[in-house]
């Protein structure tokens, strides 16, 4: 049985790592889905085999958790993500 994506908004930009956001989208509108999967996930905390017929839970566990990472390290550090960006881009 196939499990879908539980984040299809992150994990296209965490996969070819563009987050061409700014930090009100990140924080308003992003953060906020994770949060909600995270929610879901707590439900089946006591009993993952629960979740979505016993499939996925920890794959979406860990998605969730570094998802929320990058999130918040992007709303902390985004000074260094645009001066990376404009140092490999004059680089390359």
């Amino acid at each position: 049985m196939f499990h879908g994506l539980c984040l299809c908004l992150l994990e296209h930009p965490l996969l070819f790592g563009g987050f061409c956001v700014t930090c009100v989208i990140v924080s308003t509108k992003m953060l906020p889905e994770v949060e909600k999967v995270l929610e879901k996930l707590n439900e089946h905390e006591k009993d993952p085999k629960q979740y979505e017929n016993g499939q996925g839970y920890y794959d979406d566990l860990c998605l969730v958790r570094f998802s929320e990472g990058v999130c918040c390290r992007y709303i902390a550090y985004l000074v260094s993500f645009i001066i990376f960006d404009s140092v490999y881009t004059h680089v390359s």
